[in-house]
């Protein structure tokens, strides 16, 4: 089993390029263990602040939310790439990084774009490092947006 705030799409797509799943699944919810502790230690200030911070009756909102298992757990690791790259922190531009000209207009159709673009970026090697675990770009990318919707 991945990280919680992985979709099964996630799994799948990130499951062709690692050979021990269930190793880094392990490491997976240690990092979303120790995100969440530096991320309580500076709640008034920094990426933390973030989260949250538009109408969570948005329709956008509520598709990205309804991608995750544990939605606040990919807060925390979008909070993460915010903090990295805060030229990122604008919810349009993530979006469109993510999904580019296109609108997905249900869950189905936004999985499916994510499949595609989520195993794109492992072939082409557009990853991040947060805390020494590998994502793709675009799953980090909707991690943050998630912070944002």
């Amino acid at each position: 089993m991945g990280s919680p705030a992985m979709t099964d799409i996630d799994r799948s797509a990130r499951g062709q390029h690692f050979a021990s799943d269930s190793i880094d699944a392990g490491r997976r919810r240690l990092l979303c263990l120790a995100s969440a502790a530096v991320i309580a230690s500076h709640a008034s200030t920094g990426a933390a602040g973030i989260i949250g911070r538009s109408s969570p009756g948005s329709a956008r909102a509520a598709l990205i939310n309804s991608l995750f298992s544990w939605p606040l757990d990919a807060q925390r690791i979008g909070a993460l790439y915010l903090a990295q790259t805060p030229s990122e922190n604008d919810e349009d531009l993530l979006w469109r990084g993510i999904f580019g000209s296109t609108s997905p207009l249900d869950r189905v159709q936004c999985r499916s774009a994510l499949a595609e673009r989520i195993t794109n970026d492992f072939r082409s090697m557009h990853l991040v490092k947060l805390r020494g675990w590998l994502f793709s770009r675009s799953e980090a990318r909707l991690c943050a947006l998630s912070c944002l919707v």
